[in-house]
């Protein structure tokens, strides 16, 4: 709003320096507006060695002046030119938002479609990884479920030797039993220490 102010006087001044003709040419509410509008605070000197076009005007003193120009200065031949200048611009206008739009809508698509090209990657990528650790997890249970059969049959087999000898040992021991038992009765004790002494010999030979 600063700046339109700051404008307004700019413009109140410009106009202050055109000859009485094309200042009455100008409707005087439009006068009475930029002048009560204007930023009395700042300060504007026009330059009258430079031309209007050489001036250091604000971007919005320009525009007001052009319409000022177009629509109260300019004969009908100017205007014309004028306004269909102004029409050509605005399509070119129109034009380039539309190319803009079509534009940010392409790259828009490809930024989306480079996000979902990631996302399945990184989908595939995990499902791979989860994958691979499955079949790790797996082949260790197979490789230990093999290891564990081969431990299971090697245990059978030594519990099956230990409990065969010890079923040797029960035989031989209660038949070393029965016949030092029948010895001893026949010979009514005679010779015990050294019946006793074989019997001990066998148990650790059978050990």
């Amino acid at each position: 709003m600063t700046k339109y102010k700051d404008a307004y006087t700019e413009v109140y001044e410009i106009l202050e320096q055109l000859d009485e003709e094309e200042y009455n040419k100008i409707p005087s509410n439009v006068i009475t507006a930029i002048r009560e509008n204007r930023n009395t605070e700042y300060e504007f000197e026009v330059d009258e060695e430079l031309e209007l076009k050489e001036q250091e005007l604000l971007p919005e003193t320009k525009a007001i002046l052009f319409n000022i120009f177009r629509d109260y200065l300019s004969t009908q031949e100017q205007k014309e030119k004028i306004i269909k200048m102004q029409s050509v611009e605005r399509q070119k206008n129109e034009r380039k938002k539309i190319e803009q739009y079509h534009s940010d809508l392409f790259v828009n698509k490809q930024i989306n479609r480079d996000i979902k090209e990631a996302h399945i990657a990184l989908i595939e990528y995990k499902g791979n990884m989860f994958k691979k650790i499955f079949n790790r997890i797996r082949q260790f249970f197979r490789v230990w479920g093999v290891y564990r059969e081969k431990c299971l049959l090697c245990f059978r087999k030594i519990l099956r030797a230990i409990f065969h000898k010890i079923v040797v040992f029960l035989k031989i021991l209660e038949y070393n039993v029965l016949s030092f038992s029948k010895e001893i009765f026949e010979k009514g004790g005679e010779h015990f220490e050294f019946i006793w002494l074989n019997m001990a010999s066998y148990c650790v030979i059978i050990t």
